[in-house]
């Protein structure tokens, strides 16, 4: 039965993604096509983004309050409802809060996902696990704008926009198949009360600032790939989309080993943090290098990070006790989004400074002294609170595998 379920997970993760996907390549397509000034498209792209940074966390504890099944069911009704109306809306002051919701139903589909994969993978195998559901990730995100462009043959952008929200329904069948989710003592507790009891973890602020630095190298790169690309390699339009693809397939492919590195090996923090150190000097040095040795820098580094995610994503699920493994996943994804955002903002002003060599030169900097300072806060150990010690009541833990669990001494590096 957990066969089937982890199998419902990987196809709602790919469907989601292809869906959100879809939405990104054609939203800025439907909205010039309306009228829409590129400022206000930006505004329209970026206000999903902040809404799923934002919303991650209250989505997560709710999860835990009201189980994964409820949590799935809304967010994809929400989800869908969303897109169709996009389809049909032209004005600026509906598109946004539109663009709020689904970026909402985003992220709480997504950590609901990745809690819920932690509940029915044994935790040897978690590393391959979250190898498989961010693979899973990168083949919808892959799919969906190439299914979307295609059907742009026979479809109008409104239409596109309408067919690719169905995408959602694919989530469906994992929350059928997720139990009820009726919620231990811990799963009660208000946000504040859980993030609580998640900040007595040693083990958070260095996973916490290994998660930023990750995450701000990656979405500098990646927000300014295709200028970089053009100004600084020289690359036409069609070597661009070819060295954005190659990069695409090596991320996903890189999943899959790094989730057995992860399983293989004990200091899973340690390999995040070394795989983001390595990749800030990727990241610096591609401004740097002539364009065949740059694009190849591009396309091949991607596997280090993807490694370091896949090692943060155990790390932080097993940072909790399974009753707050929502919540857990929240803040990592919410992490994700921050950064994700925070690192094309911050660091196109050194950009537009001292150009894309003082722009990535900063950011790599700054994210490796975010994860030096990690490694320098690493703890060997955490202890996971058990239920007793994730409310106020103090009750005993219950006897089962997973209560058991939560008293065992994890090592989370």
């Amino acid at each position: 039965m957990n066969g089937t379920r982890r199998f419902a997970i990987y196809a709602a993760a790919a469907a989601q993604f292809a869906a959100v996907a879809a939405r990104m390549f054609l939203l800025p397509l439907q909205a010039r096509a309306v009228g829409l000034s590129a400022g206000e498209i930006g505004l329209v792209v970026a206000a999903a983004t902040l809404a799923a940074a934002a919303l991650s966390l209250p989505a997560g504890a709710l999860a835990d309050r009201l189980g994964s099944r409820t949590v799935l069911a809304g967010a994809t009704a929400a989800g869908v409802l969303s897109q169709l109306a996009t389809s049909w809306v032209s004005q600026l002051d509906l598109l946004l809060p539109l663009q709020l919701v689904g970026g909402a139903c985003t992220s709480a589909v997504m950590a609901t996902l990745m809690a819920e994969l932690t509940r029915v993978t044994p935790t040897s195998g978690l590393g391959r696990g979250l190898g498989w559901l961010t693979f899973s990730n990168q083949a919808g995100y892959l799919a969906g704008p190439a299914a979307a462009g295609v059907a742009l043959t026979w479809l109008s952008t409104r239409q596109d926009l309408a067919v690719s929200a169905l995408l959602w329904l694919l989530v469906l069948p994992a929350a059928v198949l997720c139990g009820p989710g009726r919620p231990g003592p811990g799963g009660r507790l208000r946000l504040a009360e859980a993030l609580a009891v998640l900040a007595r973890q040693p083990a958070l602020v260095p996973l916490t600032l290994s998660m930023i630095a990750a995450a701000l190298l990656w979405g500098t790169l990646e927000g300014y790939l295709p200028l970089v690309g053009r100004e600084s390699m020289g690359l036409s339009g069609a070597a661009i989309g070819f060295l954005i693809a190659a990069q695409a397939l090596v991320n996903g492919a890189s999943r899959l080993p790094a989730g057995r590195l992860v399983d293989g090996g004990r200091h899973r923090t340690r390999l995040a943090l070394l795989c983001i150190l390595a990749y800030a000097a990727a990241v610096a040095a591609v401004p740097r290098l002539p364009a065949a040795a740059a694009a190849a820098l591009v396309v091949l580094s991607v596997a280090l990070i993807a490694t370091a995610f896949v090692a943060l994503a155990t790390s932080f699920a097993r940072l909790a006790p399974p009753e707050l493994r929502s919540t857990t996943m929240a803040l990592y994804v919410a992490l994700l989004f921050v950064g994700l955002a925070a690192g094309p903002a911050v660091f196109g002003l050194w950009i537009d400074a001292s150009g894309f060599a003082g722009g990535f030169g900063a950011c790599a900097a700054v994210a490796s002294a975010l994860a030096l300072g990690a490694a320098a806060l690493r703890p060997g150990r955490a202890l996971l609170p058990g239920p007793a010690a994730a409310g106020p009541s103090r009750r005993p833990a219950p006897a089962d595998a997973e209560g058991r669990a939560a008293h065992k001494e994890i090592e989370v590096e």
